[in-house]
């Protein structure tokens, strides 16, 4: 399960969209795995009941469409904090961020499950860690 775990991720990070897409994309699973919820905090952040995406980031994980957020729900739904953490990383403007995150984040999610259910989250983040040098 882990092989497939690596070719997702490995595709996802780096895949069709470009460098751009890469770096915001590995920017804030590098901020993520470095806060104590580290991957599933994350994902928990984006589709607990208390997120102002959780609608739409259960989308993500469903099977139907994805829907949208607009940037300032990514960074309601992020914190400010990390926006501007993975924007440092990325080397872009905080307002640049938080309008690639909106626009990634519906993808990156629905990539990592693809059957409508999240992955074992101990096995993607061990996955990553790997990816991103950790």
């Amino acid at each position: 399960m882990t092989e497939g775990l690596g070719s997702l991720l490995s595709g996802v990070l780096g895949g069709s969209g470009g460098s751009g897409r890469g770096a915001i994309l590995q920017s804030l699973l590098r901020v993520a795995g470095s806060q104590s919820g580290g991957l599933g905090g994350l994902l928990s952040k984006l589709t607990g009941s208390g997120s102002p995406v959780a609608g739409q980031a259960q989308s993500w994980v469903g099977t139907g469409e994805n829907q949208p957020i607009t940037p300032d729900q990514t960074e309601q739904a992020l914190g400010s904090d990390t926006v501007a953490q993975v924007a440092q990383q990325a080397g872009v403007s905080h307002d640049e961020a938080k309008s690639q995150l909106a626009h990634e984040l519906p993808g990156l999610v629905d990539k990592i499950s693809p059957n409508g259910h999240l992955p074992d989250l101990g096995a993607l983040s061990g996955e990553l860690g790997k990816l991103l040098g950790h």
